[in-house]
């Protein structure tokens, strides 16, 4: 059956090779840029032996600091952890629409529309580290990097 879309329509929605290649990038950079941030978390509030983190600087830019902070967590879930999932859940989502032309189509939009959250979440969290955290974060400001240039590439 035939789409009711014009062909030029569905070309203009789909991703191009450069275009893959780049989003996957962002999202797998974001990835592991979350996970280690998680993984200092948990170093920080969790483990039993004392952890220094790679990203101390000085008293300003610590990530420790900032992990060891009530804002790192909501609910008391940190909140890497969201970033962790998200960009798995991005990843996945990437990997089935490649296979299936129905969310191929729409995946611009969606990623749009996701990353369109990122950015308005990691302005928040921006905002919240500028005025109320005691330092700040290599690895989250790396974050909201990646996520926001995601959201301006797309």
């Amino acid at each position: 059956m035939a789409s009711v879309w014009p062909i030029h329509y569905r070309e203009r929605t789909m991703f191009t090779k450069q275009q893959r290649f780049v989003v996957m990038t962002l999202l797998v950079l974001g990835f592991i840029v979350a996970l280690k941030t998680l993984h200092i978390d948990y170093m920080v509030n969790y483990a039993a032996t004392p952890f220094k983190s790679f990203c101390n600087i000085s008293e300003r830019f610590n990530c420790d600091a900032v992990a060891a902070s009530p804002y790192s967590h909501i609910l008391g879930i940190p909140i890497a952890l969201f970033g962790v999932m998200a960009n798995l859940t991005m990843i996945l989502f990437f990997f089935i629409s490649l296979r299936r032309p129905v969310l191929r189509s729409l995946m611009k939009n969606i990623y749009l529309s996701v990353f369109a959250l990122f950015t308005f979440g990691c302005i928040g969290l921006m905002i919240i580290t500028m005025t109320l955290s005691p330092s700040f974060c290599l690895l989250c400001m790396m974050y909201w990097a990646v996520s926001i240039g995601t959201f301006l590439y797309l």
